[in-house]
């Protein structure tokens, strides 16, 4: 895990750095950009109107949502195009005593599936034991602060769970990047992608920010886990945090 301070405002990656990091992204066709729009409208119209739907059937819907999208802008990411074949490995965990366990094709698939499994949980967390296939096994706390919320908690994991041995299980030249904002199950989501622009879109698409914010964490496929504070300053648009989800996918392929 690692905690940066920057002192100075970040601004966008350069052209050459994205180019370097990602492949090139697909050029979307007129059709294309008026079914990512028609998507787009959806999803927003499902989130002001279907009051009766609980978080889990809300994220099935956006979920199929950005897939439709996804295809149109042609960036194919279904879970079988991104995650590696293979044989599943098995995480057992207790996080703040509580017990967990999960059949995963990597780490990639271990964050996606401890989010799924606390959705709406918010508790902070400093303490996870974390064991691989019953035979390895690792005790993490944080002495310094918490891992706020869903996201960081599960990030934590994951890392942990890699240090173990557990590979990414993610194909080559595709991420999955988990992030969240102050730790806010509101601004908690994860996001695709083969490129740069698909990674961007997607977090503008989903990310609506709740007040100015000075922490973000960000998990690229479970490996990479980055705790970002803006001791300076504040971050106050959903542009300037996604820019930091693309920079940290764009230094995990270096």
């Amino acid at each position: 895990m690692k905690t940066l301070s920057p002192k100075t405002p970040i601004t966008l990656l350069p052209v050459a750095l994205l180019a370097f990091a990602f492949a090139p992204a697909v050029t979307a066709s007129p059709l294309a950009d008026r079914t990512i729009q028609k998507a787009s409208n959806v999803s927003k119209l499902v989130e002001r109107k279907a009051y009766g739907l609980d978080k889990s059937e809300l994220n099935k819907i956006n979920n199929l949502l950005e897939k439709i999208k996804s295809v149109a802008h042609g960036d194919m990411d279904d879970d079988d195009g991104f995650f590696d074949p293979g044989p599943l490995s098995t995480i057992t965990a207790n996080i703040e005593s509580s017990p967990y366990s999960f059949k995963v094709k990597g780490t990639a698939d271990l964050l996606m599936q401890c989010l799924e499994q606390r959705s709406g949980n918010a508790s902070n967390t400093d303490d996870i034991e974390v064991t691989l296939n019953y035979t390895q096994s690792k005790t993490i706390r944080n002495s310094s602060s918490w891992w706020k919320g869903s996201l960081a908690t599960c990030a934590a994991l994951a890392e942990a769970a890699s240090d173990l041995g557990l590979k990414k299980g993610v194909k080559r030249g595709k991420f999955i990047v988990g992030f969240s904002v102050e730790g806010k199950e509101s601004m908690t989501h994860t996001v695709q992608g083969k490129t740069a622009t698909a990674i961007g879109d997607k977090c503008m698409n989903k990310l609506e920010m709740d007040g100015n914010a000075d922490d973000i964490a960000i998990s690229v496929n479970g490996k990479q886990f980055v705790e970002l504070h803006n001791s300076s300053s504040w971050w106050k648009t959903k542009s300037e945090v996604c820019t930091l989800v693309v920079q940290a996918a764009a230094d995990s392929a270096q």
